[in-house]
C-alpha cells in the first residue's frame, strides 16, 4: 500500500520541470495499480498471516497487528478519505466470516455438515482465506466460548516477482525490463513500454540477460521462480 502525496499551498512556486518528469514516470505505475484485474490472473501464497478471536457472533475480541492489516485490506478494496474514516472506528467482520461463525455452532450443534468453515474474498488487493475454529469450547461452565479466525493472504503472482526481482542488482530500468519479461510481453510491447525502439529494447533484454546469467526469456522466468 503506499499514498502519493503532492502538496502545493498558495503561494508555493510551481512545479518544476524535474517535478513533472518524476510525476509523468509514476503515472503508468498509479495506472496500473488502479486498473482492475491481474497481468496473468495467477495466485501465489505470501507470508501475510494474521489471528483474529471473535465471539460465535461474529464481534472481535481480538486480532494480531498483521490480521488487522490483512483485515483492513480485505474489506476495502479501494481507499478513500471515507473508507479511512470507516477504518478509523474500528475493524470488524464482513458478513461472509461471521457466518463463518455462525457455521461452527451449527456444526457443534450438529444442525449443519462437518465441513471445516472456510471463505474466501478477493479484490485488488489479494485473494483472502478465513477459516475458523473452536479455541476453548470446552474451557468451563460459565466460560464465554471463542472462535479463532486465521487469514491468509494469496498475492498477484506478478507482484511476487517483482519482489524477488527487486532483490538483483538491477537498475530501475533493468527492473522494469525484467518484469515486463516475465510477463511474456513481446520485444515490442517491451520497448512501447519504455518509450524506446525496439532495437534499444532488445538491448536491453540482452544487456539483463547477460546480468543474470540467463539466456533466455524461459531461463529467467525460472531464476526467479527459485528465489520464491
Amino acid at each position: 500500500m503506499g499514498i502519493l502525496h503532492v502538496p502545493r499551498q498558495n503561494g508555493d512556486p510551481e512545479f518544476t520541470e524535474r517535478d513533472r518528469t518524476i510525476l509523468e514516470w509514476i503515472a503508468p505505475f498509479a495506472a496500473h495499480a488502479l486498473a482492475p484485474g491481474h497481468p496473468d490472473g495467477q495466485w501465489v501464497e505470501s507470508d501475510d498471516r494474521g489471528l483474529i478471536i471473535a465471539t460465535p457472533a461474529g464481534e472481535i475480541e481480538h486480532l494480531s497487528p498483521q490480521a488487522r492489516r490483512l483485515l483492513m485490506l480485505a474489506t476495502h478494496p479501494e481507499l478513500s478519505s471515507a473508507t479511512m474514516a470507516r477504518v478509523g472506528r474500528g475493524p470488524w467482520l464482513p458478513p461472509e466470516v461471521v457466518r463463518l461463525c455462525q457455521d461452527l455452532v451449527q456444526i457443534f450443534e450438529d444442525k449443519a455438515p462437518l465441513a471445516a468453515p472456510v471463505c474466501q474474498l478477493t479484490n485488488p488487493w489479494g485473494a483472502f482465506t478465513f477459516r475458523a475454529y473452536w479455541l476453548d469450547r470446552g474451557a468451563g461452565p460459565g466460560a464465554p466460548p471463542l472462535i479463532g479466525i486465521t487469514v491468509e493472504r494469496l498475492e498477484p503472482l506478478a507482484l511476487k516477482r517483482w519482489r524477488r526481482a527487486e532483490e538483483l542488482p538491477l537498475t530501475g530500468r533493468e527492473l522494469e525490463v525484467c518484469q515486463l519479461l516475465a510477463l511474456g510481453r513481446a520485444r515490442a510491447e517491451i520497448a512501447d513500454r519504455l518509450g524506446v525502439s525496439e532495437n534499444t529494447a532488445i538491448n536491453h533484454c540482452r544487456n539483463l540477460y547477460g546480468k543474470l546469467g540467463v539466456h533466455s526469456r524461459a531461463e529467467l522466468i525460472e531464476s526467479l521462480q527459485a528465489r520464491q
